[in-house]
């Protein structure tokens, strides 16, 4: 009887962590960037779309109610007129919010929404409906930025009733965000998928339709730091230091790039430094059961072997430094400013112990002595009170 009250407890304990770590689960209308196709504005809706909810005439939100037809997102509009008089300064304060519109959706919504907003967060699993992907024909880019306003500041509690019981898990966004947080994790969500939400005044569309233009044309230029910066700072850090804004809601924690060690790798066991096949890998592929994602679907090749580059300019303890550089090769910080180390080949097994049932057993035994402590008893989780575990120690950091 015991067994089955811990069971029903881990359940809720669950369902209750899954509600609480999700933020939004988003249906609307909007229109994507493209010449041909139509301008979803405000107040217009796209029927016959699945689990949309029909936005409702006015709504409540921060103590005041909102006329739904009439919303628009005011933190874009500051936005567009800055660029209108100033592109300059308005590009500025674009990148601006959309950095901090990322930040907060990293600590409020990647856990089921994911690193590429497609739905696939580590705790969405389970959910029904599960998190909406925000790319594709049903995505994002039908949506408009009132519909999300409405779907993220009254969560589940706030659809209609044809929709109870609760229809989605999204906790209320008003009681975990300011008004402008909100707007601004929405300016962040259109412009990673993007796509430019509609606006009933047309010299604003087309500021619009300008400013997204100028973003994506410099970011198909991105330097290896930038794209550092752009895709991978928020939970590594922008030094790499694996302190990023998401960092203290991830575990494993982020791999700490600064003090050069790596765990998958396939470089000799006695080198240091993985092979740079093994970091190109881990970036394009991701690393299952952890918060580092695939990247291989948002950069091609060229910006993953950037990365790469990046990864390792970030250690300043010497790893990639040649052991005869000299101390004006560093930086002030430490950083080797000269020509990395670059593993290219693997490395031949020495003295490999040839595979038997003995050896296994052997095996067996030493890992039930030296590291059930960290990783448990049949090496599928970590515990936490692990005496050994530091920064970068066993069972943590990706």
């Amino acid at each position: 009887m015991q067994d089955s009250h811990v069971s029903i407890y881990r359940n809720v304990l669950s369902i209750t962590l899954t509600g609480i770590l999700s933020l939004v689960f988003l249906d609307g209308c909007a229109h994507r960037v493209s010449s041909t196709s139509a301008k979803v504005k405000p107040g217009e809706e796209i029927v016959n779309l699945q689990s949309r909810a029909q936005a409702p005439g006015q709504f409540s939100a921060y103590g005041k109610v909102y006329q739904y037809s009439r919303l628009v997102n005011p933190v874009r509009r500051e936005i567009l007129t800055q660029f209108i008089a100033d592109p300059g300064a308005g590009q500025l304060l674009y990148a601006e919010t959309v950095k901090t519109g990322r930040d907060l959706y990293y600590r409020n919504c990647v856990h089921c929404h994911g690193d590429l907003l497609d739905g696939a967060g580590l705790v969405s699993l389970g959910q029904t409906p599960s998190p909406p992907d925000f790319h594709g024909d049903t995505g994002i880019g039908t949506l408009t930025e009132p519909y999300l306003f409405w779907r993220i500041s009254t969560g589940g509690p706030g659809l209609p009733t044809t929709h109870n019981p609760w229809n989605s898990m999204m906790p209320v966004g008003q009681e975990l965000l300011q008004e402008d947080e909100i707007w601004q994790v929405i300016v962040f969500l259109y412009d990673r998928v993007g796509v430019v939400p509609g606006d009933w005044n047309n010299k604003i569309n087309e500021a619009a339709l300008a400013l997204h233009n100028e973003s994506q044309l410099a970011k198909s230029g991105f330097t290896g730091m930038e794209l550092y910066q752009d895709h991978c700072s928020v939970c590594h850090g922008e030094t790499g230091a694996g302190d990023g804004p998401a960092a203290q809601f991830l575990y494993p924690a982020p791999r700490d790039f600064t003090i050069g060690l790596f765990k998958y790798k396939t470089s000799d066991f006695e080198i240091q430094q993985p092979m740079d096949a093994d970091l190109f890998h881990t970036i394009k592929f991701g690393l299952p059961r952890t918060a580092m994602p695939a990247w291989q679907s948002v950069l091609n090749d060229d910006e993953v072997r950037k990365l790469v580059g990046i990864v390792k300019h970030l250690d300043f303890v010497g790893t990639w430094a040649p052991e005869d550089a000299e101390d004006e090769e560093f930086d002030e910080e430490g950083l080797f400013k000269g020509q990395s180390i670059s593993v290219e080949t693997e490395q031949a097994a020495v003295d490999r112990v040839p595979f038997s049932f003995e050896s296994v057993v052997k095996g067996r035994n030493h890992f039930e002595i030296n590291c059930t402590p960290c990783h448990g008893d049949e090496g599928i989780r970590q515990k936490r009170n692990c005496a050994t575990t530091g920064a970068q120690g066993s069972g943590r950091g990706t």
